[in-house]
């Protein structure tokens, strides 16, 4: 198949009326002139543009705002969607990054709420009492959420690595996201979900070789399902790290994939390996367009609307920061910035 060529997917009616909401909000997004206000806004001000951008309530509580529109949007979702594990995404993509939030907050000791994200199944308290074991599971997801915590704090002890927490966590979450979507029958759910099992997998190989652990510690996130399987990392594993990128131009993902990761590795900086991802993921969703209707046109517009959301809070904490401009736009990756 080629990455390059959007896909044909064959419309389910019972989705047309809600495919046609979520395509008039879409068009209400914000767009790269309205990036461009808010990148440009003074620290003091910023609050005052993004309610004139349609988060209501930003220009006195920002934080408050934003919180609002992702309720609104986990709500919208689950009015649109029959299917009540589809319906459930963009809560439980909350949950397990408000549990990798908690992780760290309980290994270096800092206050995890103001990074809790509002819009998900469980409050902080909720999930700090799932980590310490002062609460006991409820249900399936809670399990989870559970496994995934004692997962990452037992990697972190073993490596020291901060990285190997978010590893830990993106393992459980790819294989929920992978029951939902590959169990949906719906071909650009599975396909996304492929795409970002190799985005997961592949970030966690690669930090992981570089900082000189070898394959048995990788095999303990690795989640099965995306286009660049075990046997894969099992061949790069019996040559030099600098070889890899080489074999990558045959792969799926082709020569742009192997420059981004030669020049990872010869710099030790993986932005450009996590750009490259980003981008393609995003892409992907916005191609969206090409199916009539469908559920996938929901879950395509509530991952963007939660990146749109997430990106704009990231640009708030960051002016509060006095960053300048050029410093922002080189941390966030989005792409109408």
């Amino acid at each position: 198949m080629s990455l390059n060529v959007p896909m044909v997917v064959s419309p389910d009616a019972r989705y047309a009326y809600a495919s046609g909401v979520v395509r008039g909000k879409w068009e209400k997004r914000l767009k790269k002139a309205d990036f461009a206000r808010i990148l440009e806004s003074r620290p003091e001000e910023v609050g005052k543009v993004i309610a004139e951008l349609g988060y209501t309530g930003a220009d006195s509580d920002i934080e408050a705002a934003l919180s609002a529109e992702s309720l609104r949007l986990a709500d919208l979702v689950e009015s649109l969607i029959e299917d009540e594990g589809l319906a459930a995404l963009p809560r439980i993509y909350t949950d397990f990054t408000n549990s990798a939030v908690a992780v760290k907050a309980s290994l270096f000791g800092f206050d995890a709420e103001p990074l809790f994200l509002i819009g998900g199944n469980l409050t902080l308290e909720m999930i700090e009492g799932l980590l310490s074991g002062g609460i006991s599971p409820q249900n399936a997801l809670q399990e989870e959420l559970r496994e995934a915590m004692i997962s990452a704090k037992r990697a972190f002890a073993e490596t020291s690595l901060q990285l190997t927490i978010d590893a830990a966590i993106d393992s459980h979450f790819g294989a929920v996201m992978k029951r939902l979507f590959f169990g949906s029958g719906r071909e650009f759910l599975a396909e996304f979900t492929r795409r970002w099992l190799d985005y997961k997998n592949f970030t966690a190989y690669l930090r992981l070789r570089t900082a000189g652990f070898d394959i048995d510690l990788f095999k303990g996130f690795y989640i099965e399902g995306g286009h660049l399987d075990r046997e894969d990392y099992s061949r790069w594993e019996d040559g030099e790290i600098d070889a890899i990128a080489s074999r990558l131009v045959f792969s799926i993902y082709g020569k742009p994939f192997a420059d981004a990761v030669a020049t990872s590795i010869r710099e030790k900086n993986f932005a450009g390996v996590s750009l490259f991802f980003e981008e393609l993921l995003e892409e992907f969703l916005r191609d969206n367009i090409f199916v009539p209707f469908g559920v996938e046109v929901v879950l395509a517009f509530a991952l963007l609307k939660i990146r749109e959301i997430r990106t704009v809070g990231a640009i708030v904490r960051m002016k509060s920061a006095r960053l300048e401009k050029e410093a922002i736009t080189e941390r966030v990756r989005y792409g109408d910035i």
